[in-house]
């Protein structure tokens, strides 16, 4: 799980490994209480207004139920913006920071200058491979094999590591 206090400090992000959900069960409470607040606020406004055939007094109840609509779409809003920067610090972990490309420098040439491994590893079954040093291979007992045995296989290049 994602620390709360690490979220304002991107360099002391810590995030657990067996972390499955980008929200904490105290994320899902405060979503859920907010959004009931907001439909009981719809729903008693409904009420009181469904009795009135006047504009004038359904102004008030109208009111209110724009306001509880309100607070539920923030709710939502603020839980998915949760989300986002969970899956955000999770690809950080996973991927690293992107390099900034100087001016003029092409992606191929940034990536054929990236020192890594030449030994390409894939998996029957899979869609890609990847240079050994790759951290999407990390920790992981694929076997070697030529470029030209991987393509054959029908995997393409890794996306993160090009090898």
């Amino acid at each position: 799980m994602i620390q709360a206090s690490s979220l304002a400090s991107p360099m002391r992000v810590e995030l657990q490994p067996s972390a499955v959900s980008a929200w904490t069960t105290r994320d899902l409470a405060r979503w859920g209480v907010f959004v009931g607040a907001g439909a009981s606020a719809w729903m008693v406004a409904w009420y009181l207004a469904s009795g009135d055939r006047t504009f004038g007094s359904q102004i008030a109840p109208v009111d209110v139920a724009v306001i509880g609509l309100v607070v539920a779409c923030a709710a939502d809003i603020w839980i998915l913006l949760m989300g986002r920067r969970a899956i955000g610090v999770r690809r950080r972990l996973l991927v690293g920071e992107a390099a900034p490309l100087a001016t003029g420098t092409s992606v191929s040439a940034v990536a054929s200058a990236r020192p890594g491994s030449d030994e390409l590893v894939g998996q029957t079954g899979l869609r890609h491979f990847h240079r050994a040093d790759c951290p999407m291979a990390r920790n992981k007992t694929w076997s070697a094999a030529e470029r030209h045995e991987h393509e054959h296989a029908g995997r393409r290049p890794c996306g993160i590591c090009q090898p």
